[in-house]
């Protein structure tokens, strides 16, 4: 990929970009605090909560069906090649996501019916595991990414070169 700013004679294109970035990136903040309440709910046996984060999963659903209808809308403005690429990266990521929280509720909901029984001990692995893959989407959240002023997508809300580019894990402190 070319390391020059990636900007649109159409601006509002590029405006449409930035809040569909800002959008994918608030949908992981809240499927990752999906996740790591459900952990919370299998160390702390609690059925309430549970039943919270099972509802919650209805909020990431709906963000992935709001952002996949504007990343078509988008598409309708015949992108070419590069754009298309980033376009079905729009698609794909927001679909991932959704099944994080679809794992969450899962998790959440299998811990009810492990609250029936006694405490079992193999289930402390299930905590690290879920925090490890909360933390690789918090780096790829954080992830540097070119923009127009060389600042983090984590610092602010600048003008990204590509939604595919952030495949590189965080060095900053988000």
């Amino acid at each position: 990929m070319s390391t020059q700013p990636h900007e649109h004679i159409v601006k509002s294109y590029d405006e449409e970009q930035r809040h569909l970035i800002g959008e994918i990136v608030r949908m992981g903040l809240t499927a990752v605090a999906q996740l790591e309440a459900a952990l919370d709910v299998v160390d702390r046996r609690d059925d309430s909560a549970a039943r919270r984060v099972v509802a919650n999963d209805e909020s990431i659903d709906a963000a992935e069906r709001r952002i996949s209808h504007d990343v078509m809308l988008l598409a309708l403005r015949g992108p070419m090649a590069r754009d298309l690429r980033e376009i079905l990266a729009g698609l794909r990521i927001p679909a991932d996501i959704e099944r994080i929280g679809d794992y969450a509720a899962n998790v959440a909901k299998r811990s009810i019916a492990l609250n029936a029984s006694p405490p079992m001990p193999h289930i402390s692995g299930l905590r690290a595991l879920g925090l490890l893959a909360a933390a690789q989407v918090h780096a790829r959240r954080c992830a540097p990414t070119r923009t127009t002023t060389g600042r983090s997508p984590c610092r602010s809300a600048t003008t990204t070169r590509s939604w595919t580019a952030s495949t590189r894990p965080c060095s900053a402190s988000c």
